[in-house]
């Protein structure tokens, strides 16, 4: 649970990227956890009016830490641990780019615990990508990630994450900032 606070409070770096994922996260809980998450999904919605690029106010610490103990919860919540783990799948883009890119930096030799800027999410905006695009690319896949689920159930995860997988990696290879010239 500390980890996915942690991870969630470090994909915090680009403006909606956090709170439009959080938003179709309760969005999910809400329908197969509890409606009670719907009071999150607008207030996210408010948020993220202000928080779209060039934001207006922003989400810091305190807010991403909020979210991602709200989320830990939600997945303690969700009754069995099945739909845990199809609800940690769906939100699964931010967290494999947060822990690859935790993997990565460790396997550089780098410090864990400073601040960087080596998340796929940054090296794409280093590249050129809006955060709108950026934010959009993670929304847009946690939303296929949650239909795909929605319509075939638990069968078809594992071809999901592998499929993400290999568009991040495309995304790495081909797009974003290379890793190496993000340590500098």
């Amino acid at each position: 649970g500390t980890a996915i606070i942690n991870f969630i409070n470090f994909m915090d770096g680009s403006d909606g990227i956090v709170a439009g994922s959080m938003l179709l996260i309760f969005l999910i809980g809400s329908i197969f956890v509890a409606n009670s998450y719907l009071i999150f999904v607008g207030s996210l919605i408010g948020f993220l009016i202000w928080n779209w690029y060039p934001s207006k106010v922003f989400m810091g610490d305190g807010g991403s830490t909020f979210l991602g103990a709200l989320f830990v919860g939600l997945l303690f919540n969700a009754g069995s641990l099945n739909l845990a783990f199809q609800i940690l799948v769906i939100f699964s883009p931010l967290l494999i780019d947060a822990l690859i890119c935790l993997l990565r930096r460790l396997f550089n030799g780098q410090i864990i615990f400073e601040a960087h800027c080596s998340h796929l999410y940054q090296r794409l905006i280093k590249a050129g990508w809006s955060h709108s695009s950026v934010a959009i690319l993670y929304m847009g896949c946690i939303a296929a990630i949650a239909i795909t689920i929605i319509i075939s159930g638990f069968k078809n995860i594992l071809n999901i994450l592998i499929l993400e997988f290999l568009v991040g990696i495309w995304l790495d290879q081909k797009i974003a900032l290379p890793f190496e010239k993000s340590l500098k």
